[in-house]
């Protein structure tokens, strides 16, 4: 039998279950670790609502369980996000006393696919751990979503810590003359960083001659040759 699509995370934190709670649920402490904006009715069929994850997303959903200090449920989704809408996930976490601390377990279920589990995975992680900071009395700082996965594209690779293009057997011919080779080092980085570049063909400037360049000039039957 297929085990379902679900996101499983464990995570041990310096600080006691009140705490690890309140970080969960209080509106003022859940931005200290996640978004910008937050507004919780933690009751069964209250509103959770999350703006400015990772500077622009708005989680929302309800409330299903809430037993103080022990246990949350409650549905998830992205607004404006198809595969993801409001309420269509279940969060449930347990907090559990260990090692002087708590124990966090958390699932994240009814997700559609592979790939949003592996997504949501990597933002649970990140957002996990800047929760453990913030509820042991730590600043986790200004929070810029997770780190995403980008790949370079074929062509390149990484070299020193940064982005070099490489030439191909049977292409020793594909820069060309020194702007162009420029060119196609800029179009690397921008298609490795999936951002956008409008650039224009590097050309030599017209010489200015001047006076002095004129005179040096070898001039033949009155015109400059």
């Amino acid at each position: 039998m297929t085990e379902p699509l679900v996101v499983r995370r464990e995570l041990q934190i310096a600080a006691p279950r009140a705490a690890v709670f309140a970080f969960l649920t209080d509106p003022e402490k859940i931005i200290s670790w996640m978004g910008a904006e937050a507004r919780t009715e933690a009751h069964p069929g209250g509103l959770y609502l999350v703006k400015g994850i990772g500077a622009s997303m708005v989680a929302r959903g309800a409330f299903r369980e809430v037993v103080p200090v022990y246990r949350l449920a409650y549905s998830f989704g992205w607004e404006g996000v198809e595969e993801v809408p409001p309420g269509s996930s279940l969060i449930e976490i347990d907090l559990i006393e260990a090692n002087g601390g708590t124990l966090l377990r958390m699932t994240h279920s009814g997700l559609p696919d592979a790939l949003q589990c592996a997504k949501h995975d990597e933002g649970w992680a990140h957002y996990l751990g800047r929760l453990a900071i913030a509820a042991a009395g730590r600043d986790p700082g200004v929070d810029r979503g997770p780190p995403e996965r980008r790949a370079a594209p074929q062509g390149t690779r990484l070299r020193g810590g940064v982005l070099g293009a490489v030439r191909h057997r049977g292409q020793a011919g594909a820069f060309g003359a020194r702007g162009n080779r420029r060119r196609s080092i800029v179009q690397a980085l921008c298609s490795a960083f999936q951002i956008s570049a409008n650039i224009e063909p590097i050309t030599k400037p017209t010489p200015v001659v001047t006076p002095k360049r004129m005179a040096a000039l070898p001039i033949a039957n009155g015109s400059i040759t």
